[in-house]
């Protein structure tokens, strides 16, 4: 709610930010060292991962590759916050699957249900 721009790695955030409707660059950089010691990925293939992908395939932010894109997307969004507003909105549509404040029942309910605790299995 405090930020005009996010700029992140496909962090969940992107979900907060569309809920606040502020607009979400997703800046894939190439970098030497991916993510350090203990993990390490080439930044190229993160818009692959799924959440990325729902990501792009709704518009929601956009995706840059260089320091020139970076600043483009920047300047583009804070000279036009609500650009991709209704993209956002559909990712939202998309990723926030029980809105009726029952998504803690409900996924409660789906891991009782693994456990095999049946009264429970249909999801009420």
């Amino acid at each position: 709610a405090h930020c005009d721009v996010l700029v992140t790695l496909y962090s969940t955030m992107v979900v907060e930010e569309a809920i606040h409707d502020k607009p979400i660059i997703n800046a894939c950089l190439p970098t030497g060292s991916g993510y350090g010691e203990d993990f390490w990925v080439p930044i190229s293939e993160v818009p692959t991962f799924p959440t990325s992908r729902r990501v792009n395939s709704t518009g929601a932010g956009k995706l840059v590759r260089t320091i020139e894109e970076l600043e483009a997307a920047v300047a583009g969004y804070l000279a036009n916050p609500g650009l991709d507003s209704h993209n956002r909105q559909e990712f939202l549509r998309q990723e926030l699957t029980y809105v009726q404040g029952e998504a803690t029942q409900k996924t409660a309910n789906f891991i009782l249900s693994l456990l095999g605790d049946n009264k429970h299995g249909d999801g009420s």
